[in-house]
């Protein structure tokens, strides 16, 4: 079993699903894991609900693991440093950072107003970014880290959750873009697009009445499948960064991009891009970026050279 006795986590959305699972997982290994929950419903309402966290963080002790609770809501540079510091107030340190608070945040691009809109956006993205930015300085001087983003498929686009594809396609962006500046000061970021059966997962299938579905999801996608990936993703062993992961069921892949050789003319015209248009979505023969180290996997590959 890997070996996390030395580590502490932070989980946010811990209470339940995915992110008890994950908590559970890292402690499991040893790891003292602050477990935070809002106690929000699966639409992000409600809230300051002390109980989800302590129950979780009970459940966590009773097998012999070492957790506190923390009710603060992700979203805000406030929130983001009274999370971190409720952690370094119990445990001293951090190690280990998920990134897994959220809700499911649905409504066409029509209809999610502008609060809606920046509410979702805080939650799914611009709250990990703080929490980051705040916990890396630690991370650094300790010359260690390992951060996990919960991102989803979601982000490929789905109609009817615009807001939500949006925040979750940032924060594979920003997950990327932090696993480089990680590298050489033992930091590892990755990301993961999860499939499970959790609050939001059933809450969607029982409203559709696709029960059926819903309990297939039950017996093959269980949450602690996802965890057990993430605490790979966490422990030492683990020195990729910068990539992101599917997840679930079992699974466990890494995702790649996929750009196909195109059309080039350096005369090119809209009417020229019409007639070849083919060419252009054609992906025989397509580059597969696993990962963005090194030059030969950057943006400047696909830039024809003289």
């Amino acid at each position: 079993m890997l070996d996390l006795s030395s580590r502490v986590a932070i989980v946010t959305g811990a209470g339940t699903g995915i992110g008890e699972a994950i908590a559970t997982a890292l402690s499991r290994r040893g790891c003292a894991v602050l477990v935070n929950d809002y106690g929000t419903d699966v639409a992000g309402r409600g809230g300051e609900e002390q109980s989800r966290a302590d129950a979780a963080a009970t459940r966590i002790r009773k097998t012999g693991g070492t957790a506190v609770a923390c009710a603060v809501p992700v979203g805000t540079q406030e929130s983001a440093a009274a999370i971190i510091d409720a952690a370094m107030s119990a445990f001293g340190r951090v190690d280990i950072l998920v990134n897994n608070a959220g809700f499911g945040d649905s409504g066409s691009l029509e209809e999610v107003n502008e609060d809606r809109w920046r509410f979702g956006l805080d939650v799914h993205l611009n709250g990990p970014r703080a929490l980051m930015h705040l916990v890396w300085p630690h991370m650094r001087e300790a010359g260690f880290g390992r951060i996990v983003n919960v991102a989803s498929s979601v982000s490929f686009g789905r109609a009817g959750y615009s807001n939500f594809a949006s925040a979750k396609a940032g924060l594979i962006g920003l997950s990327r873009a932090a696993g480089l500046e990680g590298t050489g000061a033992g930091i590892c970021v990755n990301a993961i697009l999860p499939t499970a059966d959790t609050r939001a997962t059933r809450s969607g299938l029982e409203a559709a009445g696709e029960l059926r579905i819903r309990d297939w999801f039950i017996e093959h996608f269980p949450p602690h499948q996802v965890g057990e990936a993430v605490a790979y993703l966490c422990s030492d062993q683990c020195a990729i960064s910068g990539d992101a992961f599917i997840v679930g069921g079992g699974r466990f892949a890494r995702m790649g991009y996929a750009v196909a050789p195109g059309f080039f003319d350096p005369q090119i015209s809209a009417e020229a891009v019409a007639e070849n248009f083919g060419q252009v979505s054609d992906f025989t023969d397509a580059d597969i970026v696993f990962d963005n180290h090194g030059e030969q996997n950057s943006y400047m590959r696909f830039i024809p050279r003289p």
